[in-house]
């Protein structure tokens, strides 16, 4: 989420118009909010860190220290990869549609990630397990009950699936304690290009009542952030390539805006004809909610240096909450075109995230995978 200046307090403007109506001052707003949770910064939205506008947080990108990767990535030659998520911020269930996989293909490794936040320790059997189930693509006829009409049924068959934990760090300043990111084999199911349902184990999260994040009283955690599937393939019609993911080392290491954050990826070799990079990340977001914030949704992804996304290039950030949007935000799937800028012949990646420096705030973002593909 952000940060923001100490010495004014913010509140989201849905919240500021039920709390106008519950007290008559401004002190009174402000006990109300601390009744709700303890603020833990009172100058930011939840999601968001506070910024002293006293402290200079121009940093060259150059200075920053590269996070330390794992000891290797996961490879698959001959084949190619595709991924979509969604968001799964306050909500029971979500839909992801496997987009990307051509018909004829045969799948290789399909891997479901998942991201919690706002949890001091995790649970097993619980925090890493996550339900999946493939949408059925035509509707079955049902029964045709007296004065109720034709009626359409749909037969899911959700199997739970472990996680193995990949990544954990700080919370994205929100309710305190950690975040967690996991990642599930999910081969057996995930035969094809398909659409998906996934379920939140029942219990696991602070709150699954599809409510605004940002509305009062404020939330409870732990939240899940959304999840994604990243899926290896490969298709006799298509140019197949090497496809690397990327995750321990990188996973969970939360990081500011601003100054920001630099990883390089390696382990690989471009034969130089076509690349793609895709990117996975959590609790990034352009506002609160429906109240766009000018101070968020600003990081540039620079990859090798060349601006990719965000401010300064020809897109949108990476770091927007795509994944739902105008609500509940706070999870993002993005991929790009990179076969200009990683030279014939690399052997490394640097991939670097920052926004400008703020005045009042910042968001909190917690990397999850990273994948690249090349041929």
């Amino acid at each position: 989420m952000e940060a923001r200046d100490k010495s004014s307090f913010f509140v989201p403007s849905s919240v500021a118009a039920l709390l106008l109506a519950l007290a008559s001052s401004v002190r009174a707003q402000k006990d109300a909010r601390q009744e709700a949770w303890p603020e833990p910064d009172a100058c930011a939205p939840l999601g968001g860190a506070c910024v002293d506008p006293r402290q200079p947080m121009q940093v060259l990108p150059g200075a920053l220290v590269p996070a330390r990767m794992g000891p290797g990535p996961l490879v698959f030659p001959n084949t190619r990869v595709a991924a979509n998520g969604i968001g799964l911020r306050d909500v029971a269930c979500g839909g992801i549609d496997l987009v990307g996989v051509a018909p004829g293909s045969t799948v290789v490794a399909a891997y479901l990630y998942w991201t919690w936040i706002s949890l001091p320790v995790p649970i097993p059997g619980l925090h890493d397990q996550m339900s999946v189930a493939r949408v059925p693509r035509i509707a079955k006829p049902g029964l045709v009950g007296p004065g109720s009409g034709p009626q359409l049924g749909l037969v899911m068959r959700p199997l739970s699936y472990p996680g193995v934990l990949v990544g954990s760090g700080a919370d994205p300043c929100w309710n305190g304690g950690g975040n967690f990111v996991y990642r599930a084999d999910v081969t057996s199911l995930v035969t094809r290009g398909d659409s998906f349902m996934v379920w939140l184990p029942p219990g696991a999260a602070g709150q699954q009542n599809y409510r605004d994040p940002w509305a009062f009283p404020f939330p409870t955690g732990p939240h899940c952030e959304g999840a994604s599937l990243v899926v290896v393939y490969t298709n006799p019609n298509e140019f197949m390539g090497t496809t690397y993911i990327y995750d321990a080392g990188l996973a969970g290491n939360m990081f500011l805006g601003s100054p920001g954050m630099f990883w390089n990826l390696a382990g690989f070799f471009h034969p130089g004809n076509e690349a793609r990079w895709i990117n996975i990340g959590a609790d990034g977001q352009s506002g609160a909610g429906y109240q766009e914030l000018h101070a968020m949704g600003l990081e540039t992804t620079f990859f090798n240096g060349v601006a990719i996304a965000g401010p300064g290039s020809l897109t949108d950030s990476d770091w927007n909450g795509a994944g739902n949007k105008p609500l509940a935000l706070m999870w993002d799937t993005s991929g790009h075109d990179v076969s200009q800028i990683l030279g014939p012949f690399s052997n490394v990646a640097s991939i670097q995230v920052v926004a400008p420096p703020p005045s009042v705030t910042t968001d909190c973002l917690v990397p999850v995978c990273n994948v690249l593909w090349m041929r």
